[in-house]
Order: C-alpha cells, then sequence, then structure tokens
C-alpha cells in the first residue's frame, strides 16, 4: 500500500465507504431540489403572477382597503407577462383610483398611464375621466377636454350627455355663446334633441325671437307633457318678443 493510501484512509475514513458518501450525497440532492421546489412554489403564490392575487385585490376592495388594492393592481401591471393583462390590470387600477379613491393626483397618474399603453381601447373615457378631474381645479381646462373627447368620439356612449354637461356648465359659468354651441352640438343625438332644443330656445328667446320659435315648435310634438307645455309657452313668450320689437 502507498503512503498516499495510508495517508488518504487515515484522514478521511469514509473513502473506504464508498456506498455510504454516494447515499449521503443523494439524500442532499434530495433535500436540495425539494427545497428549491419548495422556495419556487412559496415565491410563485406570493408574486404578482399568483391566481390568488385576483383574490386577494376583491378581498381589499370589499373591505374598503383601496387603497392596498390600487397597489395590487398596479404591481401586478408592473411585471404582467402580456400587454393585455398589463393594459387591464392598469385600467382596473385607475378606474378604482378614480371613483373609490381619494387622491386625484394619484388618479391622474394612473389615466395618463393608460393613454401611454399602445392600443388601449379606452382613451375616450380616460379623457373624461381627466376632464372630471381637470374641472375640480380649472373649469374651463376640464371643459376643453370634454369639448376635445365628445367632438374625437361622437360615437361614445357618453358623448350626448357630455354634451348635455358641457352646455349646462358653460350655462353656469354665464358663457351663453359657448353654451348655445354646445347645445346645437346635442341637437344631433336623438335621445337628448328635444331637450337641447328647449334650452336653445329658452337662450336665443331675447337674442334671437324667429330662432327661438323654431326651436319649440319641434318641442311641442314631444311626447313628454311638461316639455311639450315647455315649448308651447316658450313659443309664445318668443313671439311676444318678436311683436315687441
Amino acid at each position: 500500500m502507498s503512503i498516499l493510501t495510508v495517508h488518504t484512509l487515515r484522514y478521511a475514513p469514509w473513502c473506504t465507504q464508498p456506498s455510504l458518501w454516494v447515499f449521503d450525497m443523494s439524500k442532499l440532492k434530495v433535500f436540495f431540489t425539494a427545497f428549491v421546489l419548495f422556495s419556487a412554489s412559496s415565491y410563485f403564490w406570493k408574486s404578482p403572477w399568483s391566481p390568488m392575487l385576483e383574490h386577494q385585490i376583491n378581498s381589499k376592495i370589499v373591505h374598503s382597503e383601496i387603497s392596498d388594492a390600487i397597489e395590487l393592481l398596479e404591481w401586478r401591471a408592473s411585471y404582467a407577462f402580456s400587454e393585455e393583462i398589463k393594459r387591464d390590470s392598469l385600467w382596473e387600477a385607475a378606474q378604482l383610483s378614480f371613483v373609490r379613491g381619494t387622491d386625484k393626483n394619484r388618479s391622474r397618474r394612473l389615466l395618463e398611464a393608460c393613454l401611454d399603453v399602445p392600443n388601449f381601447k379606452n382613451k375616450a373615457q380616460v379623457s373624461i375621466y381627466l376632464g372630471n378631474i381637470a374641472f375640480e381645479e380649472d373649469p374651463f381646462e376640464g371643459l376643453y377636454i370634454w369639448k376635445k373627447v365628445a367632438s374625437e368620439y361622437p360615437d361614445h356612449p357618453q358623448a350626448a350627455q357630455l354634451w348635455v354637461r358641457i352646455a349646462g356648465e358653460y350655462e353656469m359659468l354665464n358663457n351663453t355663446d359657448s353654451a348655445i354651441e354646445a347645445w346645437e352640438k346635442a341637437t344631433e343625438y336623438k335621445s337628448v334633441r328635444n331637450m337641447a332644443h328647449l334650452a336653445l330656445g329658452r337662450l336665443k328667446l331675447k337674442s334671437d325671437p324667429p330662432a327661438a320659435i323654431e326651436h319649440f315648435k319641434i318641442v311641442k310634438k314631444d311626447k313628454f307633457i311638461e316639455r311639450s307645455r315647455a315649448a308651447e309657452l316658450g313659443e309664445q313668450l318668443a313671439q311676444w318678443e318678436l311683436e315687441k320689437n
């Protein structure tokens, strides 16, 4: 036996039991593999990709923990593997912040972030929300945004009511010319057409009685009695204004 062999046996007795050494290594590999799998599984269930995340978000909303729910949605959007998930998560966070949140700056940031997402389909609604936020700080800025949205998206489901709101707000600001312009736009929508003509007749009663009479005549055929009677009275007043002048 060589000196090297004797030295090895003296200080490394496990070398004389190769089967035991192999067995110990196998257990170590199993333990290590189990540890890695457990760690990966734990991380996955606590990650933005976890199927449980949606439940966590809904639970936060139910318990009125809106800020926490928004944070989870932003977290999921930040680490999304697809543009669709990112887009939907960001839009959900923006809507939740706008409707139930209290931080207007956060709502504005999330809404503006939505506009930067490629192929985002709800740009009109986002702009309407941004107009609402802007209106609280500067009515004219909000009205400008709403007018831009209503003009660019005339087929949007809220376009008619948006023109009505714009017209009403301009009236509150005593800006009659802008109110008339908005009511004229509203006449393009059947759902609010007679309301708009009645408002136009009222606004033009003194400045343009003949035009007011034409507006009132249209509304006289309205199926709602209150509106048709208001139109009849408006026509009489316009006729009186015309005769007076």
